[in-house]
């Protein structure tokens, strides 16, 4: 069940001054209400029993009599911060406890006891009234709260406090105890549960005005609002009062946070408004009839000064909200005055140029990369809307300062949600205003889904789910032996895909988990080569693929999952302590991944990786959605955010007014100096400077009050020392070895440190001193066991008596030898000789968090305890408890009885050394959000009323006298310049000098003729012209510009430009050329083309260009692009520029548009024993007509559709032939033809012939072929030589060789018998008498067996008597 509203803690307070007003006499018959508050809890058993009971009583006597509210408390899904906190504040110990009048206390089941009590209480009047008139806007979620208090009697109240709550009247809520439905619950304390101090004087009225701020969706008929006096000394409520919201249709009035009703101003006043609404009626007057009014005018600006006011006179304000033309009622009328010499305490901010602090989380607007919202650990939110540049808190609502996660709603970017430390909170409007959303607990991360159905939250051992958009929330934890949750992530594509991690010590647990169906089942992944005592920090899933998945972590590197988490396996990392890992949405190859103080890039999907940052300890990190290579990181301290735009190279800071700083202690001995969590700062003029660089979040200041300029601070591993103010440190002390700090103190007359340091390889104490430029020694003690536990001890010197000391010690439980529970440790020890002997003098079995004492009387000790503060006046012998409630820190004055303690969030302060206690009310006014923690205070050495206050994350402020504290100087004015355009007025200036603050924007004024000056425009910093089409010929117009920085001071007005404007009748057509293509007539290969020209008209200016009749943008400089898309052949494209008198210039371009190559149609064979190849072929191409042919690189002569012929030269074997053709719209055409070529030798000898021929060629040869024995002989070399053989004669054997590649043929003179490749082989079988013989000198050789013994075919035509010999190479 989910908290539905909150009431945001700012207010607009009607009282003058705070105390209390005594006076005494009779009360009149003003009717008493009693208020019955009702502490119960959804997991209490007896509650749902007994709680019924308490019901009853209220039904018996109804509202007019009773009020009922009920406070959840102990995390029961309805409990709050204030609601557990009020119950501390009555010390309720167990539940159900019951209330009446604040001041009687009974429980539920004895119903009798209270009804009786309340029956005496109704019999009583009382001396105040109370009115309650609660409006809000039907459709608005902004509200206000009107409440009257009229004293009637003269009263006796020591403390009254005003409380005021919103409640729940019927919430319906199953919790372990079956109970369902539970009235009038508590939703939101105002001001929180100790109230607003009050100074009630009989006769007179006191108005309260409060904003009201609803969930949307909710029926705002089931609210209410109760209020109540008080008496804070006695418990006893004085009053109280209840009332239904009042739904109405016109707006409701704004509430007025500045100023407070009666409050002086020593400066010109801030006016500050709330209101849902954006323009306002505002009056101010010097008469409180408003019968002399100064200022009436409508606005704005939900925040403006008034700077002409006159001194030492009071005023009067009031202001109106105006919604179209509905008007609503005049705000409460609210006095202050003005005046130079009155004093005014209240809070101020001193933060000034404290820039930085602890960042945790960082979300940005997916539809406006500038804005961005940074949440802080204990500063709440702060966005910027200037990408960065400048900061603003945008913390209204949000009561848990201590921001873990923020996530904005994809699909309404005005919806943010953000994890706290205290629950959930959601914006409904961009962050201007925050509403608990419920899950009151620590919750660590929350996530919405893209499609907005689903809302998944962490908290340290749940996880929750809802798929209402927070109406209700479902625990879908797994049900598993874990220890606590990590982290946890869903796959954006499939947001019921989730993945879980959780922490295992020793490995034996679940560490990752993962459901497929939004946590109804879940299943335990396990991770291969898992370190002990690994802690997965982050689940990432890849952006632009959902299978992708890595997860990273402390001892853990980095896993990847390829598979949609089905399986993991580890990669590279650039060490074992990573931290958060993610993934570039740009490029998924770029990875991110942090170390404590590092962060590192991959590129190559983490297989390298480069460090781009090495320095503070990181919270985390966030890249820009667009310039990806912009980066943010969040730190812990110090400088608090870091952006680079170029991955590491340069980091510059980007924390203009976020004030998150931890002040760790305050000294006003001298110089205020501070300690933060980033430094040690001193106050000069009015700006800090740092002193010493240090990060640590914890730690003590120490000065001595005696000689200002020593000074020591510490955390857990150093002390550090000054003897000059801060300008140089003489020593950085570290702890003994093997130990760390927990508490120490000096002894500044003897300049001796004494320490209680822990050793954690022993695990124990020890009480430790050194001078500053010696070592260590233990000082072994008697009476004093430092034991391990306790956890805490508190350590202080009598400064007056440095030999006496003090040592205060927790408690803790053990168990006595039975095994039963027993307290331990507590007390209050002293020394009387520099700690070797200790008593315990008190305070057994308490604890003791911190010993204060008096410097002016070493007999007067303050302690902080368990109890609250106790005041000891005989130097701890006996206490008087001063102060029933645990403080963080307190602050003595020097010369008076004034004491202020931190008790959490409030401040409260004692005139009379603790014997009375005043709430101081948080200014709103100064700060929108109240700090979650104040944790150092030092009251100011000149002006005891005044302390400084140190918070947890929310900086410096000092409760005193308001007076300005910083000369303003304004920005210089711009210098303006105009130049008259075709249909406008462009205006341009130079950005001029900064005044004390940044410039934040600039206002343009404007007057025609001799008129008014009228507020043009209003400009943010970045933009340095502005262009005016609001002209009319005829007119002259005058123009100056203010710039104004970041706290709306104002620069003198610009210099004043005019200009007159006016219009000639235009006759002339426009200017029109196109510039692409270059010709009218345009041949293309393309489907598309594109129309580039510019085209303008001096005179009257372009009202129109239209291509093929649609319209074509034209920009500023005339020029114009435009895509049209082809068909294949002629198209014709007409483009007409028309201006704004309807004359026109038309332009016709002709593309022929030729998408097809040109056709080749060749013959060819594939095989040829041809060496001379003749081609022949035709080409055609319809269009654009054929440029070239090319045949293996050679241009062919061609025309077109006609018949080719080309001859090329083969080579033996496989010869390419490559045709190329191209047309001239450049399509080409390539085709690839393969011919065998194969070589072959054809002889021919006719019997006589001299002539031979060779493959057709006659050769002459000297002896003709003969006929012997019917034998055709001839001289073989003629027959030989052509094919390449070669032909050998041996004298001495008459012995004729012939070769041809593998084979040799043998012959011999007369013999029959010749050998081929060494086989005898006859040469006629058939005719023995056929031998080689040698005629008239000449060797015959017989053709046939020689030339088919070589491979030839041997053919005879007895007819011509010719022998055809064929020789094919092979």
């Amino acid at each position: 069940m989910k908290k539905f509203l909150t009431i945001l803690i700012l207010i607009t307070l009607l009282i003058p001054f705070l105390g209390f007003y005594e006076v005494k006499g009779e009360t009149t018959g003003v009717k008493r209400k009693v208020l019955m508050e009702l502490f119960t809890a959804t997991w209490c058993g007896p509650c749902a029993v007994y709680a019924p009971y308490v019901d009853e009583t209220y039904d018996m006597y109804g509202l007019e009599k009773v009020i009922l509210l009920r406070n959840q408390i102990g995390n029961d899904g309805l409990d709050t911060e204030e609601t557990n906190n009020r119950a501390n504040f009555y010390e309720v110990t167990s539940v159900p406890d019951l209330y009446v009048n604040g001041k009687y206390e009974y429980r539920p089941a004895y119903y009798s006891e209270y009804r009786s009590k309340i029956e005496e209480l109704l019999k009583k009047n009382s001396p105040i009234s109370i009115k309650i008139d609660a409006k809000i806007t039907k459709d608005k979620n902004l509200g206000n709260i009107y409440i009257e208090i009229e004293v009637f009697d003269n009263i006796n109240i020591k403390s009254p406090q005003l409380i005021v709550t919103l409640f729940e009247k019927l919430v319906n809520y199953e919790g372990t105890n079956k109970e369902k439905t539970h009235r009038f619950v508590i939703r939101d304390y105002i001001y929180d549960e100790v109230g607003e101090k009050l100074n009630l004087k009989k006769g007179e009225k006191y108005k309260f005005n409060l904003p009201l701020i609803m969930k949307s969706g909710v029926n705002l008929n089931d609210f209410g609002i109760a209020a109540w006096v008080q008496d804070f000394s006695t418990l006893e409520v004085i009053q109280a009062e209840a009332s239904d919201l009042n739904v109405i249709n016109n707006p409701t009035p704004p509430l007025i946070i500045s100023p407070k009703d009666n409050q002086i101003f020593n400066d010109f006043p801030s006016i500050k408004i709330l209101s849902n609404f954006g323009t306002f009626k505002i009056q101010l007057s010097d008469k409180e009839d408003f019968k002399n009014i100064i200022i009436d005018k409508p606005i704005k600006e939900k925040e403006l000064t008034l700077d002409e006011l006159k001194d030492e006179k009071t005023y009067f304000i009031r202001i109106k909200s105006i919604d179209g033309t509905k008007e609503s009622e005049w705000s409460n009328v609210i006095k202050f005055i003005y005046s130079k010499k009155e004093k005014f305490y209240g809070f101020s901010n001193i933060n000034y140029n404290l820039y930085g602090g602890n960042l945790d989380a960082f979300a940005q607007d997916p539809k406006d990369a500038k804005i961005l919202y940074i949440g802080s650990h204990g500063g709440g939110i702060y966005k910027s809307t200037d990408g960065g540049e400048n900061w603003f808190n945008s913390s209204f609502g949000l009561e848990c300062l201590y921001v873990n996660y923020i996530d904005i709603d994809k699909n309404n970017t005005n919806n943010i949600l953000t994890a706290t430390d205290k629950g959930l909170y959601i914006s409904y409007d961009a962050g201007n205003s925050w509403i608990n959303y419920g899950l009151s607990s620590y919750i660590q991360k929350v996530s919405i889904s893209p499609d907005s159905k689903i809302i998944y939250a962490l908290s340290t051992f749940y996880l929750y789910k809802s798929n209402d958009y927070g109406k209700t929330w479902q625990n879908i934890t797994p049900k598993l032996d874990i220890y606590y949750l990590n982290t946890f992530s869903f796959n954006l594509e499939n947001p019921l895909n989730i993945f879980l991690s959780s922490y295992s010590y020793d490995n034996t647990l679940p560490q990752l988990l993962y459901s497929e169906n939004g946590g109804s089942l879940w299943k335990e992944i396990k991770l291969a080569n898992i370190e002990k005592d690994s802690y997965i920090y982050s689940i990432e899933f890849d952006p632009n693929n959902s299978k992708i998945i890595y997860i990273s972590g402390y001892y853990t590197g980095i896993y990847k999952s390829d598979d949609g988490g089905k399986s993991f396996k580890k990669i590279n990392s650039p060490l074992r302590e990573v931290y958060k890992i993610k993934v570039n949405p740009n490029d998924s190859k770029i990875l991110y991944v942090n170390t404590y103080s590092e962060l590192y890039i991959s590129k190559d999907s983490g297989t390298s990786w480069k460090r781009i940052y090495n320095g503070e300890d990181i919270n985390d990190f966030y890249f820009d959605k667009i310039i990806t290579e912009k980066i943010y990181l969040m730190l812990q301290s110090g400088e608090g955010l870091l952006v680079t735009e170029d991955e590491g190279f340069i980091w510059n800071l980007k924390n203009y007014r976020i004030n998150t700083n931890k002040i760790l202690g305050i000294s006003t001995y001298n110089d205020t100096l501070i300690q933060t969590n980033s430094g040690l700062y001193k106050f000069e003029g009015d700006q800090w400077t740092k002193l010493r660089e240090e990060h640590s979040n914890w730690g003590k200041l120490l000065i001595n009050k005696n000689y200002s300029n020593e000074i020591f601070y510490y955390n857990d591993y150093s002390i550090n020392y000054s003897n000059n103010g801060g300008l140089s440190w003489k020593n950085v002390i570290c702890p003994p070895t093997d130990s760390n700090f927990r508490t120490f103190d000096i002894d500044f007359k003897n300049k001796i440190i004494y320490t209680i340091s822990y050793n954690w390889k022993e695990v124990k104490y020890h009480l430790m001193r050194r001078n500053l430029d010696g070592n260590w020694e233990e000082i072994l003690t008697s009476g004093l066991n430092l034991t391990y536990p306790p956890y805490r001890y508190a350590i202080k010197i009598d400064q007056n008596n440095p030999n006496i000391l003090y040592i205060g010690i927790d408690t803790y439980w053990d168990k006595d030898s039975s095994g039963n529970p027993i307290l331990k440790g507590g007390g209050f020890y002293k020394s009387e000789d520099s700690g070797k002997s200790w008593k315990l003098i008190s305070l057994k079995e308490e604890i003791v968090y911190n010993i204060f004492i008096d410097p002016k009387d070493s007999n007067k000790i303050y302690v902080n305890t368990s109890d609250g503060i106790k005041r000891s006046t005989d130097s701890g012998k006996s206490w008087k408890l001063i102060f029933n409630e645990n403080v963080n820190d307190i602050a003595f004055s020097l010369n008076s009885s004034i004491i202020y303690v931190a008790r959490g969030r409030n401040l409260i302060k004692s005139e009379d050394d603790g014997v009375t206690w005043t709430y101081i009310p948080w200014d709103y006014s100064i700060n929108p959000v109240k700090p979650s923690n104040i944790i150092s205070l030092s009251i100011d050495k000149k002006d005891p009323n005044a302390v400084y206050i140190g918070t947890d994350g929310c900086g410096i402020y000092k409760y005193g006298v308001i007076e300005s504290k910083i000369t303003i100087i304004n920005p210089e004015p711009p210098v303006l310049s105009a130049y008259l355009k075709d249909d406008h007025i462009l205006l341009s200036w130079v950005k001029p000098k900064e005044g004390t603050y940044p410039i934040n924007g600039y206002e343009i004024y404007k007057k025609i003729n001799e008129g008014e000056w009228k507020l043009l425009e209003t400009l943010n910093s970045n933009t340095l012209e502005y262009e005016d089409y609001e002209i009319e010929s005829g007119n002259k117009y005058h123009y100056y510009i203010v710039a104004f920085d970041t706290e709306k001071n104002y620069s003198e007005k610009s210099n004043e430009v005019s200009l007159e404007y006016v219009v000639i009748k235009d006759t002339q057509p426009p200017y029109l050329n196109i510039t692409s293509p270059t010709s009218n007539n345009v041949l293309t290969n393309n489907n598309k083309i594109t129309i580039i020209g510019t085209t303008y008209d001096n005179e009257s200016g372009i009202m129109n260009l239209t291509i093929n009749e649609k319209k074509v943008n034209v920009s500023k400089e005339g020029i114009f692009t435009y895509d049209i898309d082809l068909i294949e052949g002629e198209n014709k494209i007409k483009i007409i520029s028309t201006d704004n008198e309807g004359n026109k210039t038309e332009k016709e371009l002709k593309v022929i548009c030729d998408l097809t190559p040109p056709v080749i149609n060749l013959n060819i064979p594939t095989e040829t024993s041809n060496q001379s190849l003749s081609l022949e072929g035709v080409i055609t191409d319809n269009l654009s007509g054929v440029k070239y042919l090319k045949i293996n690189n050679s241009e062919v002569s061609v025309s077109e559709g006609i018949k080719f012929t080309y001859k090329i030269n083969l080579n033996e074997g496989e010869n390419i032939i490559l045709v190329e053709a191209e047309d001239n719209a450049n399509n080409k055409t390539k085709k690839e033809y393969s011919v065998k070529y194969t070589k072959q030798i054809v002889i021919k000898l006719q019997i006589g012939n001299l002539f031979m021929y060779v493959n057709d060629i006659p050769q002459e040869i000297d002896v003709p072929p003969t006929i012997v024995e019917g034998r055709t002989l001839l001289p073989i070399r003629w027959v030989a030589e052509p094919l390449g053989a070669e032909v050998g004669w041996d004298g001495n054997e008459k012995k004729v060789t012939v070769k041809l590649k593998n084979t040799t043929i043998e012959l011999w003179i007369g013999k029959n018998i010749a050998k081929v490749n060494g086989v005898n082989k006859p040469i006629d079988p058939d005719n023995s008498k056929v031998v080689p013989m040698i005629i008239n000198g000449r060797t015959m050789l017989p053709v046939r067996f020689v030339a088919e013994n070589l491979g030839c075919d041997v053919k005879w035509d007895g007819v011509t008597k010719t022998v055809t010999i064929t020789y094919t190479a092979t």
